[in-house]
């Protein structure tokens, strides 16, 4: 489980300040990024395996299947469901 407040521990900064360093760097806010890497793993995860979607869910960190299907959906203009069967590798 990666958070803002558990990367500002590791380094001992506040959550503030790695949320503007993390910004200036990167260009979006870090729960952007991190929803961004996630739906990518689960992306790469529908095409390749056989998993079910709640399993791919909680394999990327998004452990309520509503939510998951919300994001994804926001992010590729498609459920979980009909992305892979848009993109399964055959």
């Amino acid at each position: 489980s990666i958070s803002l407040e558990s990367i500002a521990e590791q380094f001992d900064v506040t959550p503030a300040y790695v949320s503007i360093l993390f910004k200036r760097e990167m260009g979006e806010n870090i729960s952007s990024y991190l929803a961004n890497l996630r739906i990518n793993e689960a992306k790469r995860l529908l095409e390749q395996t056989d998993m079910k979607v709640s399993d791919i869910s909680e394999q990327v960190g998004i452990y309520s299947q509503t939510t998951f299907i919300r994001l994804f959906k926001k992010s590729c203009g498609l459920t979980p469901n009909e992305y892979r069967k848009a993109h399964k590798s055959r």
